[in-house]
């Protein structure tokens, strides 16, 4: 209506090790991830992010057996799960930029586009450009 599209900030990641392809670049949204907030332990195992996912699964785990270990009101769980899911969904993406940093990858610059597939076209045009070659 206004010309208005959303967009977002794609920090991007590529090996550090020389002779691995650029082609081989992780993009990384800023802001909230869905995906660690609906999925926590999931999304993290899908991401290699085994510790990650571990202390997610004993996190929940430890919340649902609450109710049986101490008298406390039912709903608790439901709400403290929501919290830790909350908390999750905050901290994921930064979470993934440590994956990938201790992986061996290092940032190699920021994207703004309105989508992942726009933010790697984005990238890939600007560095490969008029034989550029591959980002420094």
């Amino acid at each position: 209506m206004f010309g208005f599209t959303a967009s977002r900030v794609y920090s991007v990641h590529v090996p550090a090790k020389p002779g691995r392809g650029v082609e081989q670049a992780v993009f990384v949204p800023e802001g909230f991830s869905w995906g660690a907030f609906a999925f926590s332990a999931l999304w993290a195992i899908g991401n290699r992010m085994w510790s990650a996912a571990i202390a997610m699964l004993a996190i929940l785990a430890l919340v649902a057996w609450l109710p049986d270990a101490a008298s406390v009101d039912p709903a608790l769980p439901g709400f403290l799960i929501t919290l830790f899911s909350l908390y999750f969904g905050f901290c994921g993406n930064d979470w993934y930029r440590a994956a990938l940093e201790r992986r061996g990858y290092r940032e190699a610059g920021v994207v703004v586009a309105p989508g992942l597939v726009a933010a790697e076209q984005r990238w890939f045009a600007r560095h490969f450009a008029h034989g550029q070659g591959a980002p420094s």
